[in-house]
C-alpha cells in the first residue's frame, strides 16, 4: 500500500500539531530560532484569527507535516495573499511536500480570485 498525502483546509483543531511542527523546523538551520511552544502557538493563534486568513496543511498518512498560512488583504484594486509562514517537517523535507503544498495554496487563491501572493 502506497503513502496516502492530503492537502487540507487549516482548522482550529490542527493548532498543537502545527505549532510542534513550527517550532521543530525554526529551530534548525538556517534560522536557528529559540521559539517556545507557547509563544508560538500563541503566534499560529493570532495568525488563523486574523481577518482574511487562509491556510492548508498537508498530511502524510494522516499526520499532519507541514502547513501554510497566511492572510488576503486588500491593496488597491486587488486582493493580494501574504504568505505569513510556510514550514514542512525537517523529516519530510526537500521531497516535493513543500511544492505540493504551495501549489495547492496557489490553487486556492486562484479560485477566490487572488491575483498575488508575496
Amino acid at each position: 500500500m502506497g503513502t496516502s498525502v492530503e492537502i487540507r483546509k487549516y482548522k482550529p483543531r490542527y493548532l498543537k500539531d502545527c505549532t510542534r511542527l513550527f517550532v521543530d523546523a525554526f529551530s534548525r538551520e538556517p534560522w536557528n530560532d529559540n521559539w517556545t511552544f507557547p509563544r508560538a502557538k500563541n503566534l499560529l493563534r493570532d495568525i488563523t484569527n486574523m481577518p482574511g486568513f487562509k491556510g492548508l496543511v498537508i498530511r502524510v498518512d494522516k499526520e499532519i507535516i507541514g502547513a501554510c498560512l497566511g492572510r488576503i488583504t486588500c491593496i488597491a484594486d486587488e486582493d493580494v495573499y501574504h504568505v505569513e509562514y510556510m514550514f514542512v517537517d525537517p523529516r519530510c523535507q526537500r521531497k516535493g511536500y513543500g511544492q505540493r503544498l504551495l501549489s495547492q495554496v496557489i490553487d486556492v487563491l486562484v479560485q477566490s480570485g487572488v491575483g498575488k501572493s508575496v
